[in-house]
């Protein structure tokens, strides 16, 4: 059933003259005449009436490319954004943005291959940042079989775009400028992040010149961060610090649907270096801990939509995806012990068998992806890296049927709420001390087996090539 098909069908199923559909789906008479033509139906809402209207499914409606929406905000996208699936559905919104925090999976590689081959030239600018580089880089870090300089061109070409979403002046000055963005902060850190997949991607396909130049705009995160204070902050153009700056407020202080209590750990590829401006060990630690323990008063988040009291533990946000990666982050303290408690304690208060059961926004299945990695206890912490990182598994016992023919399992005998901490890690029979996996690890097949106990193993820490990665530091 195309357009013309289901338009002509509702209004004679419904009775309906053109005047009488177009008022209910809050058009013209002549938009209607013209999807009677056969023309499509470019607006969003009007694809979502129709839809209820009708009880017709959205991509029934979507008779061309041009109709295309985005499935995690409902954003319509014009023809440069397009994709579809193996199986001809259409599918733009696996977000760029929701990707970067961990939520993308598929059912054959050859899936992804294709994904990857059709966003290569088809960045959206969907929320902030160019996270399609991430897609790309997560795929070739992975070991798709990709070509790595057509990756390495279309990763540069969109994250050199002048004129969109303060990207001219992110390279011209490092960062984005308050006085020009309200988002000003959070695109800094998040293009930051896109860079470093760029130039990790570049190390790989060893192009040497690309990879010096964004290894230094991956560094530009260092620009927001006021060390004074210990965590990232808005600035203008002429480089001053945003004044009667507030850490709690989800609103005005240059961070889209967050605060700079969450949004200043959003430094993936380097977390060691964000240690350090954050005042060392002890000093993250600390303010890691009372992330989770504060009150977050709702006066803060009164006027953000995606910040909600029931996505709230402490001031950690688990209702949105800026920071679904720290609980993973102590793995690189002196304190990993206090992902495993946090993990099961996000798991317990914020997933629920109801009707209203997750917390938050499900874009795309973020929400829900965070669950099914996290409970297999690990977390790719750093898309476009190969690591993921080690936590604590919430069953006992999991099973990941593998494309090559070969299974992964997962194992914790006796793990429950008491036995919560990890006593010790073995990979296929043989002590395992590094705090990651790396996808190779899981493509081999094999078995994780953790060990679980009541009481944390304080001396279970990560150092030296045992440690997850960080730029500065690899």
């Amino acid at each position: 059933m195309d357009t013309k098909d289901v338009i002509l069908e509702l209004r004679t199923k419904k009775g309906l003259s053109q005047d009488e559909l177009a008022e209910k789906l809050y058009v013209t008479r002549q938009a209607v005449s013209r999807w009677e033509n056969g023309e499509t139906i470019p607006n969003t809402e009007t694809l979502k009436l129709l839809s209820k209207f009708f009880d017709v499914s959205i991509n029934t409606l979507l008779g061309s490319p041009r109709q295309l929406i985005c499935q995690c905000c409902g954003m319509p996208l014009d023809d440069s954004s397009i994709s579809k699936e193996p199986d001809g559905t259409f599918n733009e919104e696996y977000c760029k943005w929701c990707y970067a925090e961990g939520k993308f999976t598929y059912n054959k590689m050859d899936d992804l291959i294709n994904f990857c081959a059709e966003h290569m030239a088809n960045e959206n600018w969907c929320m902030i940042g160019y996270h399609s580089v991430s897609v790309l880089a997560d795929a070739v870090a992975k070991g798709l079989p990709l070509d790595k300089e057509e990756v390495l061109k279309a990763m540069v070409s969109s994250s050199t775009i002048p004129y969109l979403d303060g990207t001219g002046e992110y390279m011209e000055k490092g960062y984005v400028a308050l006085d020009h963005n309200g988002s000003a902060a959070s695109l800094t850190l998040e293009y930051a992040y896109d860079d470093w997949t760029i130039y990790h991607t570049a190390l790989l396909a060893g192009n040497r010149s690309v990879a010096d130049t964004y290894k230094k705009r991956a560094a530009n995160y260092t620009n927001v961060f006021d060390t004074n204070m210990g965590y990232a902050r808005p600035r203008y153009a002429d480089g001053r610090w945003k004044e009667n700056f507030n850490l709690l407020n989800t609103h005005g202080e240059g961070f889209i649907e967050g605060n700079a209590l969450n949004y200043s750990f959003y430094v993936p590829q380097d977390v060691d270096n964000m240690i350090r401006l954050m005042g060392g060990d002890k000093s993250f630690v600390s303010k890691l801990d009372s992330l989770f323990t504060m009150h977050l008063p709702a006066e803060f988040f009164a006027q953000t939509e995606d910040v909600t009291e029931e996505g709230l533990l402490g001031g950690y946000v688990h209702g949105n995806e800026p920071s679904h990666h720290i609980p993973f982050l102590y793995a690189w303290t002196s304190q990993p012990w206090k992902t495993q408690y946090w993990q099961r304690e996000i798991m317990n208060k914020m997933y629920r068998n109801n009707i209203d059961g997750l917390c938050g926004n499900d874009d795309c299945g973020q929400m829900s992806a965070w669950y099914i990695l996290s409970s297999m206890g690990f977390y790719p912490v750093c898309p476009g890296t190969d690591q993921y990182v080690l936590g604590a598994p919430y069953l006992p016992y999991m099973k990941v049927m593998l494309e090559n023919g070969k299974t992964f399992e997962v194992k914790a005998d006796k793990v429950s709420d008491k036995n919560r901490y990890v006593k010790s890690v073995k990979l296929n029979g043989k002590p395992y001390t590094k705090g990651f996996i790396t996808q190779q690890d899981i493509m081999d097949g094999g078995t994780l087996t953790f060990e679980m106990t009541s009481s944390p193993n304080k001396k279970r820490v990560f150092n030296g090539t045992d440690r997850p990665y960080s730029l500065s530091s690899n």
